[in-house]
């Protein structure tokens, strides 16, 4: 229960570096989705439950720090974070082309299904762009390696602290 409360704190911090890399360092507009990884992270390495409950609290504060539609980013990143979760004992996650496609297909599904929801709900049409849907999946999925490492040494951490390594 502890390692579940540390990993949410993680998303957390997380989501507080998107929040201030979108503000501060944004690159041509681009905006790589720290959440978002990190939620794939920990849904890869620990299966469904987990991924279902860090999606629906990360997607809940990311609509808490966003102006869009409440509610839509929560039901978004706990459909992500179930079937990453699913995938958690068919995919090797310690492969580099692994987590650069989980996190470039997550990222083009999490757009898109916002854009079309957007569209459906607000403005009553389509605008898509997908150059920028692809610019920002392929932003990401380049960081991705990196923040997996990250993630690999905070998680090794995280067992510690948490207890789970000694199973108490």
């Amino acid at each position: 229960m502890i390692y579940y409360f540390f990993a949410l704190i993680t998303l957390i911090f997380f989501l507080i570096i998107q929040i201030f890399v979108s503000m501060y360092l944004p690159f041509l507009g681009l905006i790589p989705e720290f959440v978002l990884v990190g939620l794939i992270y920990f849904s890869l390495k620990n299966g469904n439950i987990l991924g279902e409950m860090l999606g629906f609290f990360a997607g809940l504060f990311m609509d808490i720090f966003t102006i869009h539609i409440f509610g839509l980013k929560t039901m978004i990143f706990t459909i992500l974070g179930f079937f990453m979760g699913r995938l958690s004992n068919k995919l090797d996650e310690s492969m580099i082309r692994v987590q650069v496609i989980v996190v470039f297909l997550s990222i083009v599904f999490y757009m898109l299904s916002t854009k079309i929801i957007y569209g459906i709900l607000l403005y009553g049409k389509f605008e898509i762009k997908f150059t920028f849907i692809l610019a920002n999946a392929i932003y990401s999925s380049l960081l991705t390696p990196f923040l997996f490492e990250i993630m690999n040494k905070w998680n090794k951490k995280l067992e510690k602290w948490s207890g789970k390594a000694s199973r108490i």
